[in-house]
């Protein structure tokens, strides 16, 4: 049931970028994870805002970075692992559209 629900977000959001909403490049709705972790520990919340904040200069490898940072911690809800699921498959797919102009320099280069 996981793998449909994964596979339909990642299909929603491809679709997403694909038709664009005639505003140019896409951006990263950080609204559902920052309200899942307003009430968080400060730990975990000051993650989430790095999370955002990175989402916002469109830094996607600290997103994902950040991200991956809280799916390790044991406390969160169900609301906040959906919310951080949802968010990191955008980021891959933003990613993967976008990648920095610097990639083949990079150690890791993304898929192209």
């Amino acid at each position: 049931m996981k793998q449909i629900r994964l596979l339909a977000a990642t299909a929603a959001a491809v679709l997403a970028l694909v038709i664009g909403c005639g505003k140019g490049e896409a951006t990263l709705d950080t609204k559902a994870l920052q309200k899942s972790f307003a009430n968080a520990e400060s730990v975990i919340k000051a993650s989430a805002d790095r999370a955002v904040a990175a989402a916002k200069a469109k830094d996607y490898g600290t997103v994902l970075a950040e991200l991956s940072k809280l799916a390790n911690y044991e406390k969160l809800t169900p609301e906040q692992k959906q919310a951080l699921n949802e968010m990191v498959e955008r980021t891959r797919t933003l990613a993967v559209a976008n990648p920095p102009k610097n990639v083949d320099k990079l150690p890791m280069a993304m898929p192209k």
